[in-house]
């Protein structure tokens, strides 16, 4: 099974704890995921997105994923969350993100499952990321 990532929804993470990005076969381009066996995650030349757990103040819990990698920062970690019908991820790159949505209560903890020999990952959003014009991350809140 083979998806695009922007296709990945709470189902298939709930199903498949990890994925990550093969880079050989019919159909592969560089967006492509699909669930990861051992085999995959142990090599470490894979790129691999890990189950992760976004908790609001409230203590209500959403499922999402982060990008597994170091360093623990937010551009690296890519953290996406699903809420309700939506993905939300809290990563624009090098565009500026607009404001977050009211229905998102900040700060948020990010856990991620240890799964493998993939250690268990913990960030706090504050909002939206993106890198600005100087190159340094910056929070839109």
């Amino acid at each position: 099974m083979h998806k695009q990532i922007w296709d990945l929804c709470r189902s298939d993470i709930e199903r498949y704890p990890i994925w990550f990005y093969p880079m050989e076969g019919d159909g592969i381009d560089e967006a492509t995921v699909a669930p990861a066996t051992p085999i995959e995650v142990n090599n470490l030349n894979n790129a691999v997105l890990v189950r992760a757990h976004f908790i609001f103040p409230s203590g209500k819990s959403h499922l999402g994923y982060l990008q597994w990698g170091l360093p623990h920062n937010v551009g690296v970690l890519r953290p996406t969350l699903f809420l309700g019908d939506k993905v939300i991820t809290f990563w624009s790159g090098i565009i500026q993100p607009e404001p977050p949505p009211d229905e998102l209560e900040f700060p948020i903890k990010v856990l991620s499952e240890e799964r493998e020999q993939l250690a268990s990952i913990a960030l706090v959003l504050e909002g939206f990321y993106f890198i600005n014009s100087e190159g340094r991350i910056q929070c839109v809140k």
